[in-house]
């Protein structure tokens, strides 16, 4: 009988043991605070949940407060807490990736938080296991990638890349646009070309945001992902590769000093019908958070150019908030001009203007000027911030000269634009009045510089009146122009004095130099006047070097910006070469 039993223990004992090793499933890895698997990556904040972890009491790990680690080379700006060494073992658990110990910050029964070690591969498969009081858990195989697809892709449907060295997007209103994060695809060796870019979106112009690598960060739980249909069409099932690099905005042409491996990706087949239906099941549930809108509903249902993403983008042409409505219009790009134009020429006529339509319809040559005044000329009286500005966006683009309108066109349209002054204002924002003083700067009609007269009166849009008046360059206006610059700040004045009324301004820049209560008239004065060659504006410039005025180093670069021979100077050869053009001749 004992025989037996000792049997019984050999033969089951190693079972009873096996039963309290630790145990977990690759979907049991997390990234920590999420719900969805991911590849692993170096410092990344993993989760673990299973069995037999560690005590039924928690355990937590401290951070060494006197170390930092040295992030892996394929994730260099990685966040604060990635980077903190956490202890190797905590409550006799250790976590092994690839045979390499993780830093530990939390260990339970059923859950191990740790960190992702630098070491870890960026692409293939690792294996993770969990060792707890001397037992290991059986080898768990993950996949390592620097991106990787938020969820699985079919033809027809977005492609969303996740990026692991953390991304934003949008980087500002043009779709296509990833700023500094470039993004290159290949199938079969080959790479793909790319359907859109920047360049080919910014059709009136690239408006610089400051910041080389992207313009706005928009709050929303979309995050750390790209959208890459955007930019390449997947238009066959199969087997891509793609990987993901940082440009320096400084080197154009520089090479990248680590070059990140190829991930491959699957995109699975899909159907028209399915894009159809998704669709429709899309704009069921459509956000209206400008936020959710940018960064993950719009740019989700471009880059396929059907007409059933095209007739949802339109609706967005008027959004309440501006940067959707051009965020939409830079859009509407992915399709043939002729057909986009189209359906916006139809919206504009059936629905009304808005700015962005206005703005597609004359950059892109869809409609002649003509008939997109007499379309926008009733609704220079509406109640919708929309229609109104869009109204006025019409005027405004209609002004430039190669939008050219007809003689009877122009005389209605003039007449409409003055005759709706105080709806304009009362109705309209700040923005809204200042392009309308803009648009009457433009105005052939003399009815319009008494209109911008009673705006500046009125405190309305000032500035930017002022400044239109001095593009209509009527004689009667340049003496009241010069005196409103004396008793108002208008930074914006001299410059457009000297532009619209060339040598007559010339006195009235000298008086508004030397009488002007505000600073900013008097070196914008001064400045007007040194590159007219006039004595008194390098004088002023003298002081402000011989007395270090506060805005000496503001005159110091203008000076050097618009004298070649001053850009290799020292301040005392500057000084001299000041003093002898303010001398009086």
């Amino acid at each position: 009988m004992k025989s037996f039993l000792l049997y019984l223990a050999i033969l089951t004992g190693p079972s009873f043991a096996q039963s309290d090793a630790p145990s977990f499933e690759a979907a049991g890895v997390l990234p920590s605070g999420g719900d969805r698997a991911i590849p692993l990556a170096p410092g990344l904040l993993m989760s673990i949940y299973g069995h037999h972890f560690g005590p039924p009491a928690a355990c937590q790990g401290n951070a060494d407060p006197q170390h930092r680690e040295t992030p892996n080379p394929f994730r260099p700006h990685q966040m604060f807490d990635e980077t903190l060494i956490y202890p190797k073992a905590l409550c006799e658990t250790r976590v092994l990736v690839g045979g390499v110990p993780a830093g530990l910050l939390y260990v339970q029964e059923r859950q191990i938080n740790f960190k992702v070690p630098q070491e870890t591969p960026v692409e293939g498969t690792v294996e993770i296991q969990v060792v707890y009081k001397g037992q290991s858990s059986r080898p768990v195989k993950l996949q390592g990638a620097l991106v990787y697809l938020e969820t699985p892709a079919k033809v027809g449907m977005p492609v969303w890349l996740k990026v692991s060295t953390g991304v934003h997007y949008p980087k500002g209103v043009h779709p296509a646009d990833f700023g500094c994060d470039e993004v290159e695809v290949r199938r079969n060796g080959k790479l793909l070309p790319r359907i859109a870019t920047l360049s080919t979106q910014a059709f009136d112009g690239i408006i610089g945001s400051g910041s080389p690598c992207g313009g706005f960060f928009l709050a929303s739980h979309h995050t750390d992902r790209i959208p890459l249909h955007l930019q390449y069409r997947f238009d066959q099932p199969g087997i891509y590769e793609v990987r993901h690099t940082v440009r320096n905005p400084f080197l154009k042409d520089a090479p990248h000093t680590i070059d990140p491996p190829w991930t491959p990706i699957e995109i699975l087949p899909g159907t028209p019908t399915e894009r159809t239906k998704w669709l429709k099941e899309l704009s069921a549930r459509a956000p209206s958070d400008a936020a959710d809108l940018l960064t993950d509903f719009l740019p989700s249902i471009l880059g396929i150019p059907d007409r059933e993403s095209l007739d949802l983008l339109c609706g967005y042409l008027y959004h309440p908030d501006r940067l959707v409505r051009k965020y939409a219009m830079y859009g509407l790009t992915y399709w043939p001009d002729d057909e986009a134009g189209k359906v916006v020429v139809n919206l504009a006529r059936t629905r009304g203007p808005s700015d962005v339509s206005v703005r597609f319809l004359l950059h892109r040559r869809q409609l002649s000027a003509d008939p997109v005044i007499e379309a926008a000329i009733p609704y220079l009286r509406s109640d919708s911030p929309i229609f109104l500005r869009g109204a006025v966006t019409a005027f405004y683009q209609t002004g430039v000269p190669e939008h050219a309108l007809s003689p009877a066109i122009r005389v209605r349209a003039e007449t409409a634009l003055i005759e709706a002054a105080d709806h304009i204002v009362s109705a309209g924002d700040d923005q809204l009045r200042s392009d309308y003083a803009a648009t009457l700067g433009m105005c052939r009609d003399d009815r319009a510089g008494a209109v911008l007269w009673n705006l500046i009166n009125r405190d309305v849009a000032r500035e930017q009146a002022a400044i239109a008046l001095t593009w209509r360059h009527m004689d009667a206006d340049l003496p009241k122009l010069a005196q409103l610059a004396q008793n108002i700040d208008i930074y914006g004045l001299p410059y457009g004095l000297r532009r619209g009324y060339g040598e007559a301004a010339i006195p009235y820049l000298e008086t508004m130099l030397e009488r002007s209560k505000f600073t900013r008239v008097r070196t914008a004065s001064a400045q007007e006047l040194m590159l007219a060659g006039r004595p008194k504006g390098f004088a002023f410039m003298v002081d402000a070097m011989e007395n270090n005025q506060p805005y000496r180093l503001e005159m110091l670069q203008f000076a050097r910006d618009h004298f070649p021979e001053l850009r290799e100077t020292d301040d005392a050869a500057t000084l001299n070469f000041l003093k002898a053009r303010a001398a009086p001749k």
